[in-house]
């Protein structure tokens, strides 16, 4: 079998740009997969905190709200899943 090189190979699916052009996902939503992406093990699974997302995304300039909007955004639109947390009000 001869060694063939891949032409054209990315490791980022293209539709991630594709949908942030089309206007479906914004700009801090694509950042955010972009981070997430290298992060997840083989199976796809990503063990991060918020904190960290924060930091690593936006340099630390947003809280910890405006990130857990942006995963709940990703998750409605079937970018990422993970299981419902626990919340507490006020």
């Amino acid at each position: 079998m001869e060694n063939q090189k891949l032409s054209n190979f990315v490791t980022v699916p293209r539709d991630i740009m594709r949908d942030c052009r089309n206007g479906i996902i914004s700009k801090p939503e694509r950042n955010l997969l972009l981070v997430l992406r290298p992060l997840g093990n083989a199976y796809g699974i990503a063990i991060v905190t918020l904190d960290g997302l924060a930091e690593d995304t936006f340099n630390k300039s947003v809280d910890k709200n405006y990130i857990n909007s942006l995963l709940l955004s990703l998750k409605k639109k079937r970018y990422i899943w993970y299981q419902s947390r626990a919340g507490r009000r006020g």
